[in-house]
């Protein structure tokens, strides 16, 4: 039930989807800038969220029920490589 608080590169963007309040969306708190008021900001955001009981336990379900296992993940890897090599 730990929610993420990452820098947005590579496979945590990917795979982490920034918290947004207005729509009650995503499922972790990411920064962009690779600097500490960046970082920070991600922190406070988090913070505030874990203020609010209801939100912090809806956020942390909605981020439980994420599959990140390799049963989802693999099929897409075999489409990409067969774009690669030509074969659809």
């Amino acid at each position: 039930g730990t929610l993420p608080i990452a820098r947005a590169t590579g496979g945590l963007y990917e795979s982490i989807t920034d918290y947004d309040p207005t729509n009650d969306s995503g499922h972790g708190f990411l920064f962009y800038d690779y600097t500490p008021e960046a970082f920070w900001d991600a922190i406070n955001r988090a913070r505030q969220c874990f203020a609010k009981e209801t939100e912090w336990n809806a956020l942390r379900r909605r981020a439980m029920a994420c599959d990140f296992s390799w049963t989802r993940t693999v099929p897409h890897y075999e489409q990409i490589y067969r774009r690669v090599l030509g074969g659809g």
